[in-house]
């Protein structure tokens, strides 16, 4: 091969790496943009349900049942759009595998509580199918992972000897 062959092949290669480089730097560039514009619109959700916190009366003419209920629901239902947040965001490589473990631990854990129970019950349908699968498997790990509780050994009590 002469010089002139592997200037060119050479040159290829080149082009070729800064290509495959300016295609990955656009993904991620997207998947940022993504990430960013879910965090975005959780942000004006939960700034929305702050301000009905904040004033009952805004909050009671929206509501259905009592004003307390409703900011119950309210607040349980920003739990869950967090925990939506972070399942969904783990998707964007931005937990590590440790960090994500644990964090499945604390959302199975939060999981268990009997009033995120009944409201994750009564309004799982309006969740896509995968993070539903995600928090019902989350549910099961913790009900598994709860330690059982055996019965302590009766007191026993020592007769005097004097």
């Amino acid at each position: 091969m002469e010089l002139s062959e592997w200037v060119a092949v050479l040159s290829s290669t080149v082009s070729f790496a800064t290509l495959t480089i300016v295609i990955l730097e656009l993904r991620l560039g997207r998947l940022q943009s993504k990430a960013s514009a879910l965090i975005e619109v959780h942000g004006k959700i939960e700034r929305l349900v702050a301000i009905g916190l904040d004033k009952p009366e805004l909050l009671e003419a929206i509501s259905i049942g009592p004003p307390e209920k409703e900011a119950l629901r309210s607040y349980l239902q920003l739990w869950l759009n967090q925990i939506e947040l972070t399942y969904r965001l783990r998707a964007f490589g931005l937990y590590s595998k440790p960090y994500w473990e644990s964090m499945e631990l604390d959302i199975s854990d939060f999981m268990t509580l009997p009033q995120m129970q009944t409201h994750w019950s009564n309004h799982c349908q309006y969740y896509p199918h995968d993070f539903r699968e995600f928090l019902e498997k989350c549910q099961k790990q913790a009900f598994e992972a709860e330690p059982q509780t055996a019965e302590a050994p009766p007191e026993t009590t020592q007769a005097s000897t004097t």
